[in-house]
């Protein structure tokens, strides 16, 4: 990506993907960089899994700029849901868990 950087000169940006293994099966992104090699880097990607990232670190900022993401726990999680549920003594989801709850009919 190129971004105008004033009169008569552009600065270019790389994303860069990697080639092989995981991230290079799903074209996740790994680094964005100065040069196509990902030699200066201005934002480097981790992920948990297929999808999840969960921290992105910026070597070019002097000693290091690390943004970190919580994984906390999947959605849909049931059995925390159900543990919570029998902690307070009472019902948090409606119908059973991974159903969509029915209207009644009215007449």
């Amino acid at each position: 990506m190129t971004y105008p950087s004033g009169p008569g000169s552009a600065r270019v940006v790389y994303y860069n993907y990697p080639t092989s293994g995981v991230g290079g099966a799903l074209s996740r992104l790994d680094n964005v960089a100065a040069d196509g090699d990902g030699t200066t880097k201005y934002a480097q990607y981790t992920y948990l899994g297929a999808s999840t990232m969960v921290k992105v670190a910026h070597p070019a900022v002097t000693n290091g700029l690390n943004l970190t993401y919580g994984t906390g726990r999947p959605a849909g999680d049931e059995s925390f849901v159900q543990r919570l549920e029998k902690l307070l003594a009472r019902r948090l989801l409606p119908g059973e868990p991974g159903r969509p709850r029915r209207k009644k009919a009215t007449k």
